[in-house]
């Protein structure tokens, strides 16, 4: 191992992350290492090991480009439990697992109508002073390290986040509404009508401020590459909008933690930080939440519970709860295609992601920034066999997206369900049609592609595991079967189909307008 990397700080920090993965991510990692120790660098060469090599290379090239994440996940507050002690001897209104955009959402309006809520969240906050974007605030705030795979031929790397504000904090804050197609189908779904949706929208804009970055904050992406990709195959599109305040010079990012989250701890609610729901019981008060931390374990009594644990966390208390089995799930997520260019000005201010965004008239494709700051620049090179550049302001790393379509679900692997996917032919031929357009884009904005051409997967945006509309395990109101309405999901789960948009917007409105319409607001 120690001629991978040219630091003792990069090999602590590497070998620290590798320990956070999954099983699958792990195993996949230690084969690679095994045979490049025997092979040397020809192990990419054997076909099955290609597989295992790609993440390998990725996380040396990561960690050599920006070491030093040990000392982020080496904090000694990790292992503190936070419970209070009455936390455990009072019936709740509302237990909310899980504080991402949608239980926050569900937390702040319970609060809001005197409910007595808490929130089980099994992250931390975030830590202003790690970089956003960069590998400490992978290891710090994202589920398993950033390190989740769905498993096939093929396996498709992904991740989740997890702290106090859930993926809200840690995301590129990009605002998107539903497209009008995808709306049709999300109604049809839900029963849900166009005028609930518009308030929802109407809602989430006053409670989550909304704004264009300005040219002159722009800097390099002011001259954005995207632009001239968006003009040369006649897309639409343009600068994205963000969940971003720009009048102080800077920015101001809004996840939950300063919006939904703030106004439910203002009204009363409790929070219960860096623990996990294991589990749910029915019983004549309610449902018995079991949950723990580190090395603590606490269960409590609610007379609801929302479960907003993510695409994975959610069915997996489902499953262990004895509700739900493995082969109800399903599993969807935008499928996408990373392309490197280099061009002769700076494209990248290895800081923050150009929001400038593309997309075709139907949806069907959009393309866009990928991360690009050093460690994850690193990352998408050295998957193409590229040496990290003495000028990285020159090189950008960009994605085309499009639907994933196949046979999907989740399976039991120990004590967790991991998720599986299989593409149809359908889909492998749209993304070898979508591999060309980025590639044709990309030259024709002036860039250089560099590498081979790939239509390998990767995502950074699951959902649909118990879609609205598509499975009897919950209602039209996401009440879930056999609980008797006391348990209900509240999460990207129950996303009925692919919403071709970055999701955290359309997620909000789906949820504030269930929840209205649960509460009869």
């Amino acid at each position: 191992m120690n001629r991978l990397f040219p630091s003792e700080s990069a090999e602590k920090s590497f070998r620290l992350h590798v320990s956070q993965a999954t099983f699958s991510v792990r195993l996949l990692i230690n084969i690679a290492i095994l045979t490049r120790k025997i092979f040397g660098s020809n192990a990419s060469k054997i076909p099955l090991i290609r597989i295992a090599c790609g993440p390998l290379e990725a996380l040396v090239a990561m960690h050599d480009a920006e070491p030093g994440g040990d000392r982020v996940m080496n904090s000694p507050h990790l292992e503190s439990c936070g419970v209070s002690a009455n936390t455990e001897d009072q019936i709740w209104d509302l237990c909310v697992a899980g504080s991402g955009p949608g239980g926050s959402v569900v937390a702040a309006k319970a609060a809001r109508k005197g409910q007595s809520v808490i929130v089980i969240e099994e992250g931390g906050p975030v830590n202003d002073s790690v970089g956003h974007h960069t590998v400490s605030q992978m290891m710090a705030d994202f589920k398993n390290g950033g390190q989740e795979v769905v498993l096939g031929p093929n396996p498709v790397p992904f991740a989740q986040g997890q702290a106090w504000g859930g993926g809200s904090e840690i995301n590129s804050g990009l605002y998107h509404r539903l497209p009008k197609s995808v709306e049709v189908i999300w109604r049809k779904a839900t029963g849900l009508s166009a005028r609930e949706l518009s308030v929802a929208v109407d809602e989430v804009k006053k409670g989550m401020p909304v704004e264009k970055q300005s040219l002159a904050s722009l800097g390099c992406y002011a001259n954005s590459p995207i632009e001239a990709i968006k003009k040369s195959l006649r897309m639409e599109g343009g600068l994205v909008p963000r969940w971003r305040n720009y009048s102080s010079g800077d920015f101001q990012h809004y996840g939950m933690a300063a919006t939904y989250l703030l106004a439910a701890i203002s009204q009363g609610a409790e929070r219960a930080m860096r623990h996990k729901v294991t589990r749910l019981k029915i019983v004549p008060e309610g449902v018995r939440v079991y949950f723990s931390g580190p090395a603590c374990s606490h269960d409590l009594v609610a007379r609801a519970v929302s479960l907003s644990a993510g695409v994975l966390g959610t069915p997996e208390i489902l499953w262990r709860s004895r509700i739900a089995s493995p082969r109800e799930f399903s599993f969807g997520f935008h499928a996408m295609i990373r392309e490197v260019a280099r061009y002769d000005r700076a494209v990248n201010d290895l800081v923050d992601i150009d929001p400038h965004q593309a997309w075709t008239a139907n949806n069907q494709f959009k393309i866009g920034a990928a991360v690009s700051t050093r460690g994850l620049l690193a990352a998408t090179m050295a998957q193409k066999g590229l040496p990290f550049p003495s000028n990285p302001e020159r090189f950008a790393a960009f994605y085309i997206s499009f639907a994933s379509e196949g046979k999907n679900g989740l399976v039991k692997i120990g004590n967790h369900l991991a998720p599986y996917f299989l593409p149809s032919r359908a889909m492998k031929a749209l993304g070898d049609d979508a591999a060309r357009l980025l590639r044709k884009g990309i030259e024709a904005s002036g860039g250089t592609l560099l590498g081979k051409p790939t239509n390998r997967y990767s995502t950074v945006h699951v959902f649909g595991s118990i879609p609205l509309g598509s499975t009897e395990l919950v209602d039209g109101l996401g009440y879930v079967r056999g609980t008797q309405k006391r348990v209900f999901v509240r999460d990207a789960s129950l996303l009925p189909s692919h919403p071709q948009v970055n999701p955290q917007g359309p997620l909000m409105h789906l949820v504030t307008a269930l929840e209205n319409r649960r509460l009869g607001i």
